[in-house]
């Protein structure tokens, strides 16, 4: 009887060294995993949600291309959550030819050697990320006419684009900057005209100015959100947006100081 029992405490301290075996790392890890998720801090991002969310307005989406860097992340993609490469690319087409009969862009004869940049990214608010888009970036270039355009993948508007061409650009005024907001399926208000000039002393005797263009400010509005917006016109190109950065480098003079 005596036999019997110590074998049956044998058997059972086995089984018990088994089952530690199986079920001690797991709790350990289950235990240390609970300590430092009590550590660390966790910022969740949805980006289902951010991408499909169809309540930001033309508006807040044209405010993002603004805010970028700044307070806008920016994250590429391989394709949009409505347009692939290949329908991007047609879409764009299409806006370009519907951009062209409205005024805002010359005739542009495509050819095959016509070149077409193409790339899409997701833009986050960074203190607000349910206000977020995703844009593809399109640059166009046949012959000596150059396009940067923006186009929003929702709804296949484009929603920035800065020109440059050695034609004598189009004269875009109050007129072309009414057209360009009907087309966003905005209003512009309080369009104001205004030069631009800058000038700095690089050294003591070494002058750099940077003039020879407009900008026209005005506001885009759309029910009660109004965003406040640039046309420019400078001497090769024009543009509507945020694309000061664009033409920085055009008409650029250097002036020796005696």
């Amino acid at each position: 009887m005596r036999i019997n029992k110590t074998y049956i405490l044998t058997i059972s301290l086995v089984f018990t060294f088994i089952a530690a075996g199986f079920f001690l790392p797991e709790w350990m890890t289950a235990h240390t995993d609970q300590s430092i998720i009590g550590k660390v801090k966790f910022e969740s991002i949805e980006p289902q949600k951010i991408i499909s969310d169809k309540e930001i307005t033309i508006v807040e989406k044209i405010s993002l291309l603004r805010d970028y860097p700044q307070n806008v992340n920016r994250i590429a993609l391989e394709m949009g959550t409505k347009f692939d490469l290949t329908s991007a690319s047609s879409k764009f087409l299409e806006e370009i030819s519907v951009l062209t009969k409205l005024g805002l862009l010359p005739e542009i004869e495509l050819s095959d050697k016509t070149t077409v940049k193409i790339d899409v990214s997701l833009y986050v608010q960074k203190d607000e990320p349910t206000i977020s888009g995703v844009f593809w970036n399109l640059a166009l270039q046949e012959g000596e006419f150059l396009g940067n355009f923006y186009m929003d993948d929702y709804t296949g508007k484009i929603i920035q684009f800065v020109v440059t061409t050695l034609d004598m650009p189009l004269i875009i005024e109050n007129r072309g900057i009414e057209t360009w907001a009907n087309y966003l399926g905005l209003e512009a208000r309080k369009i104001e005209s205004q030069p631009e000039t800058y000038s700095f002393w690089e050294d003591k005797t070494t002058k750099i100015s940077e003039s020879g263009y407009n900008a026209y400010n005005f506001e885009l509005k759309f029910e009660d959100h109004v965003l406040p917006y640039t046309f420019y016109n400078f001497e090769n190109g024009y543009g509507f947006g945020y694309i000061k950065k664009f033409i920085s480098s055009y008409n650029t003079s250097v002036k020796i100081r005696p």
